[in-house]
């Protein structure tokens, strides 16, 4: 058996389709596993074992064969959520590109999205400034609350195997103030 961790997994897929998308570096990005393939586990070579979206599709490899996993329940969220939208520009969190990423899209409605989170697994904090009073928040895998600013600024706690998206309308995006900081 691999050791695989399938929630690291699934934010690599949607970061990468997000990513290709934000530097226009190509039209279209697929995954090519759908499926787990279990039979390359006895192989030397086993990184792509488990590249699938989906459980395997033979008995021994998965209790419920075909079963969704983390990675596809990602995907779902993120096509349902961007299609027929804009990307419209990178957004400064204060961090270096290869610290963390910030996307902001034109929603089809109209509104703005945000998508961002740690590059490497640590967690870091965000302080935005949106100029709205409420945002939506939402997981990777589509867990959405309302969340409250105060006097349009937010921050934000996401872990490296998280992604963050934030819909609202924003009369604009920068970073923001430290409403609170945390200590041992």
């Amino acid at each position: 058996h691999v050791n695989f961790d399938r929630e690291l997994h699934a934010s690599y897929i949607i970061r990468n389709q997000a990513w290709h998308w934000a530097y226009d570096v190509a039209d279209r990005v697929c995954n090519y596993n759908l499926n787990d393939y279990p039979e390359y586990n006895s192989r030397s070579e086993m990184r792509e074992a488990r590249f699938g979206i989906m459980e395997s599709y033979n008995k021994e490899g998965a209790e419920i064969p075909y079963l969704g996993k983390e990675a596809f329940v990602a995907a779902a969220y993120y096509n349902n959520l961007l299609a027929d939208a804009e990307f419209t520009e990178f957004i400064d969190t204060g961090y270096a590109e290869d610290k963390a990423y910030a996307y902001r899209f034109r929603h089809r409605d109209g509104g703005d999205v945000l998508m961002m989170g740690p590059v490497e697994n640590e967690t870091l904090k965000f302080n935005l400034y949106l100029g709205t009073n409420s945002v939506i928040v939402g997981d990777k895998y589509g867990n959405e609350k309302e969340v409250f600013g105060v006097d349009g600024h937010f921050n934000f706690f996401i872990g490296g195997k998280d992604i963050l998206y934030i819909r609202g309308n924003f009369d604009e995006v920068k970073q923001g103030n430290d409403l609170f900081n945390v200590s041992d």
